[in-house]
């Protein structure tokens, strides 16, 4: 028998985020487990892909609340940002981040620039992945090794090791000591380690903080031995044969201006 998965949906915290109408929710509160008896509950709030799981068995949901102390996860100068960020910013016609009171890109921002949002904002879902980006850049800069592996109907079948790094120009205090004429957002490069037919395969990506301003991509195949400008779009295109992305990184990892 296929063992259930279990996913604990914190849907108190975040259905406001995701537009769903008072009707649909109602009948969904705190402490519900839904599961194939009662997959009803869930129709209109999921994917009808997982909505199926849920339907055979696979899938059991718990609802509960979204409870923890941001002071946990969160540097101190980035939970006190949520305050001293509170109506600072906002999105321009272009989507790009605006400082209200000049209407003009911000020089700098420490923590995330949208620290409340109304979920009845017509822009809330550009704020939140505005978010998510920023999210990444409060840690600072980011050294890490990660793994794709290849699972087939048969089990495991490949893995290919890769190497991120990324210089936050923008989010955290450290950043604004660097100088930064170019209005860089981010710098990062992404290596493969292996296996040896892929290993030395290299992405660096130059992303601006103007929101018209498209990535600057590029792209190192070891087998040519050739570096070559890719389009920004390029980046969501497969990944040394997977079916990732780029992109597909902390969710989108996209510019939002051009998503």
């Amino acid at each position: 028998m296929r063992a259930c998965k279990y996913m604990i949906a914190t849907l108190n915290g975040l259905l406001p985020f995701l537009y769903l109408s008072q009707a649909a929710v109602s009948d969904v509160s705190t402490g519900d487990v839904i599961d194939s008896k009662n997959w009803e509950k869930a129709e209109g709030l999921l994917p009808e892909s997982i909505l199926d799981w849920v339907k055979k068995g696979q899938w059991v949901i718990e609802i509960k609340d979204l409870n923890f102390d941001l002071g946990e996860y969160y540097a101190d100068f980035a939970v006190e940002a949520r305050e001293k960020n509170r109506g600072k910013y906002d999105v321009g016609p272009d989507n790009g981040i605006v400082d209200v009171h000049t209407g003009r890109p911000p020089e700098s921002i420490v923590g995330l620039p949208f620290p409340w949002i109304d979920p009845n904002d017509p822009k809330a879902a550009v704020k939140i992945m505005n978010n998510n980006h920023y999210l990444q850049y409060i840690v600072g800069d980011v050294r890490a090794n990660f793994g794709l592996v290849w699972v087939g109907r048969s089990g495991f079948e490949r893995e290919v090791g890769c190497l991120w790094n990324q210089a936050a120009m923008d989010g955290w205090p450290g950043a604004r000591e660097r100088g930064n004429p170019l209005r860089i957002e981010k710098y990062a490069t992404l290596l493969v380690l292996k296996p040896f037919d892929v290993a030395g395969t290299a992405v660096m990506l130059w992303r601006y903080l103007e929101a018209d301003k498209l990535d600057s991509t590029f792209g190192y195949i070891p087998a040519v031995r050739r570096v070559r400008r890719m389009s920004p779009a390029n980046r969501s295109d497969a990944y040394v044969g997977s079916d990732a992305t780029v992109d597909d990184a902390n969710g989108y990892d996209g510019k939002v201006t051009a998503f």
